[in-house]
């Protein structure tokens, strides 16, 4: 029997160890001992869940060269992600942040969120990552800072994946954000 991290978030996000054949063994027996309102996210494999595994495949993803941006020849992705966050700007820079798994959105209180795609489903990504560790680490590692969340799924440039989510101003620190 396999121990997981389970993600539960409540009105606080908290992780406890879990143990399971398989996550979704994992998921099925938290869910069972939930108090009401509480949900149980995600479920990892206990060594995998690193969160400085994660920043540090994070920093490395920022720091990739990418596309031409405004005059400079293969805008790292940092200053791509910066552009989304302009509201004028977000729609355009997502079609072309869309093909390498990614997405800047704006909840509804206004707090801008970074999605990353599998790189198992996104072909770009998975040869961004591939250097650093396997692409099917690279998810829970990212899962694994705090305040990471995870939608159902997500569609990056027509094709659908699992993906996750931080807030934009976590992942870079000294982002102005222009409000809509």
């Amino acid at each position: 029997m396999q121990t997981f991290v389970v993600t539960i978030e409540r009105l606080e996000r908290r992780k406890v160890r879990v143990a399971g054949g398989t996550p979704e063994d994992a998921l099925a027996l938290i869910r069972q001992v939930l108090p009401e309102g509480a949900r149980a996210l995600t479920a990892v494999p206990a060594g995998l869940a690193d969160p400085d595994q994660g920043r540090k495949a994070l920093s490395a993803l920022l720091a990739r060269d990418f596309m031409d941006l405004a005059g400079m020849k293969d805008a790292p992705v940092e200053a791509w992600l910066r552009a989304a966050a302009v509201p004028d700007l977000r729609a355009t820079m997502n079609e072309t942040l869309a093909l390498a798994g990614l997405r800047v959105t704006a909840d509804a209180d206004g707090i801008l969120w970074l999605w990353i795609g599998s790189p198992q489903s996104i072909p770009l990504l998975s040869a961004w990552v591939t250097d650093r560790m396997a692409p099917s680490m690279f998810l829970p590692a990212i899962q694994a800072i705090e305040g990471a969340t995870r939608p159902r799924g997500m569609t990056f440039a027509g094709i659908k994946a699992r993906a996750v989510g931080l807030p934009l101003d976590s992942v870079i620190k000294d982002l102005v954000h222009v409000p809509a």
